[in-house]
This record gives C-alpha cells, structure tokens and sequence, in this order.
C-alpha cells in the first residue's frame, strides 16, 4: 500500500470532491460514450465477447451516473449554486475494502470531482476494456497467417473486422480493420498505428497483398481462380488421420478464400469495365438537334487534370499528417 494522507491532504481531497464543473463532465461523458462505440463495434464483429459485453454494461452504468451528475450540476449553475457530489454518492466507502481492491482499481482516477463509487465503475470498466483490447490484440496475431474470411458487407465485400488494405490519402495503400460500412458503397475503416477512422470508396479497399494464396492458384488470373474446382487431394477421406484431416481442412478453407477474393475482384474489374463501356459508348453518339455539331462537350463526370481517386473527404485534408507517424508518410 502507499504512504498514509495526512488530515490536510484528506481534507483538501474531499474539498475538491464538493463541486463538478459541468464543461468537465460534458468532456467525461464524450470518452465515455466513445468508449462505448469502440466496445459495440467489437461486440458487432463477435456478440460472443463475453469480456466486451462485462466491459460495455459497466460503461453504460458509468454514463448514465456521469449523466445524473451533469443534470445536477448544470442546474446548480443555473441556480448560482455548486453541485454537492456527495447528494447521489449512494453506499458509504469502506475503505478497508478498497485498499485491498487490485492495483486497477486503485490507480489515480482524473475524475477526481466523482464521488467514490462512480470513480471505482469508472476504473472496473476501464480495466475491462484494457482486457478486451489486449485479448484482441493477441486474436489478431494468432489469425495474422490464417485465410481472411470474407463475409458479405454491402459495398465492399468484407465484413465488419475484416483485415484489409485501404487507399489512404497520399494513394498509397495500407493496412487497415474495416469498422462499418459507409455511404455510397464503402467502408469505414481504422488504418493499423493511427487512432481515428476513414471513410473510403469500395474502389479504394482490397485484400491485403500479403495474404497466403495456395499454390494452386499462383499464376492464374481471378477469371481462371473461380472456374476451379476443389482439388482432390483436399478432399477428406476416412482413412485419413487426425493431422491429415486438419491440414486438408486447412488447405480447403484457403483455397476457398482464394475463390472468394477472386470472385470479387472480377465484379469490380466488371463494374470497372461497365463503366468505362458506358463513357466510352456515350461518347461515340451523335445525338441531333441542340447538341449535335461543333466541339466536343466534356463528361459532366469527367474528373478535373488535378483531382483525386481515393479516400472520401471526412476531415483528410492535403498535408493531413498520421498522429503517430513520421512526417511525410502514411499511416504505417
């Protein structure tokens, strides 16, 4: 345990625990909320997160009290008067109790103006979250070499938590986590070592180009890959062992996400090419009357010598830069 408070110490504590300044608890409650987005899109991807559900029932708690306080303390100042903290602290503390609680339990809050209560949901549910963020940080390493799965997201073809690349604004690519799907057909996606998240064309997503492909579909074109047919030899037979049966099982489930890629790479190259024979047909016809003569008119959507293809404007501007990253470079 750390050293004892003195009385001046205690007493000043408590003095601070008097009033909550209600621009503080609008602040308190935006992390909160934002904390509880994060967990619903985790429990979106896997309703079966066990820890994320604890973790998120705990920050709702913690935003419907922060809720409470901030109602008080906006009428106080109305009224001209401090908000007494102490007039919804609901059981007494026993602090016999707390000093035994886990060390993420009793680190320094920055909530200091929270009666004791809330400050102690507020560090169980942060503790939850520190779990639920580190076992997907461990799911996400030990899935690292294993086939992408691919179920359906309208727009893209990747689902919510899929491992993606993703166009960034500078026209590279890098890696990304699909968070939801977006207006128009994309996705909204967090590119891996930057915080926030980006809205970006169905164009602008693809399978990461590291992906394992199995050798019987190295060389072939993704009109090619689709025609095949399940090779023999990953067929399971019941003469097979256990470890035969898991690396067939292992090389079918590959083969299949090959056929899934491909499959939605040829309906984009399809839609790609759709479009181009449109603009291409629309510009061969001669149409009578007003138009018909004279020079050439441009495609109304016929792209400026200086525009861009790529991520959608959601706050990436020209000379945006990544938070954490060197500058000049991408989100990687």
């Amino acid at each position: 345990g750390g050293a004892m408070s003195t009385p001046a110490e205690t007493a000043e504590a408590a003095e601070a625990a008097e009033v909550a300044a209600p621009d503080e608890l609008r602040e308190q409650l935006a992390e909160h909320r934002a904390s509880l987005a994060e967990l619903e899109a985790l429990l979106a991807a896997d309703p079966d997160d066990a820890e994320a559900r604890a973790a998120a029932d705990d920050t709702r708690e913690v935003i419907a009290l922060t809720e409470e306080l901030l109602a008080e303390a906006e009428a106080a100042q109305a009224g001209g008067s401090a908000v007494n903290v102490g007039s919804v602290l609901e059981p007494p503390v026993d602090h016999a109790a707390a000093a035994e609680q886990p060390e993420s339990l009793k680190r320094k809050s920055r909530w200091g103006d929270l009666p004791a209560h809330a400050q102690q949901a507020l560090a169980a549910a942060q503790a939850r979250v520190e779990v639920v963020q580190q076992q997907e940080v461990q799911q996400q390493q030990q899935e690292s070499a294993a086939p992408l799965p691919l179920p359906a997201l309208v727009g893209t073809g990747f689902a919510v938590g899929s491992k993606v690349e993703a166009r960034f604004s500078d026209g590279k690519w890098y890696e990304a986590t699909v968070v939801s799907a977006a207006d128009g057909g994309g996705a909204v996606v967090r590119f891996k070592g930057y915080d926030g998240v980006e809205s970006v064309g169905a164009e602008d997503v693809r399978v990461p180009s590291q992906h394992p492909r199995p050798a019987i579909v190295d060389g072939l074109a993704p009109e090619e890959i689709v025609k095949l047919e399940m090779p023999k030899k990953l067929l399971v037979k019941e003469t097979d062992d256990e470890a035969t049966r898991k690396k067939k099982k292992k090389g079918a489930k590959a083969f299949k996400s090959a056929q899934r890629f491909a499959r939605y790479d040829v309906e984009q190259n399809e839609r790609t090419n759709s479009w181009k024979n449109f603009q291409a047909g629309s510009k061969k016809k001669k149409k009578a009357g007003f138009f018909s003569g004279g020079a050439p008119k441009e495609s109304m959507f016929k792209s400026s010598e200086h525009g861009k293809v790529g991520v959608i404007a959601h706050g990436f501007t020209e000379g945006t830069k990544a938070t954490k990253h060197a500058k000049g470079k991408g989100p990687l």
